[in-house]
């Protein structure tokens, strides 16, 4: 099994709650034309993304602590381009 990294545990995650969140709220995001559970499965196909990109990362990449440094700044990123509305 492989080891966890900074984008793995951050996509299994997203996965996971996304994934949740899509069945207890199902009604609600499938209400009208059903965007929300569009939305909610382009984040799980997100999160797929990054386990690949985490994949691809660890066949280039051998040092461990560079390896996580990468990824934790490609986290970041992520973060950081999300808009967020309150």
């Amino acid at each position: 099994m492989n080891k966890l990294s900074v984008l793995n545990l951050t996509s299994m995650i997203t996965i996971l709650i996304s994934f949740i969140y899509l069945l207890v709220k199902w009604k609600v995001l499938s209400h009208g034309e059903g965007w929300g559970v569009i939305g909610i499965l382009g984040i799980i196909f997100f999160g797929f993304i990054g386990l690949l990109v985490d994949m691809l990362l660890r066949k280039i990449i051998s040092n461990k602590y560079y390896l996580n440094i990468i990824e934790l700044l490609i986290v970041i990123l992520i973060f950081f381009s999300i808009p967020i509305e309150i």
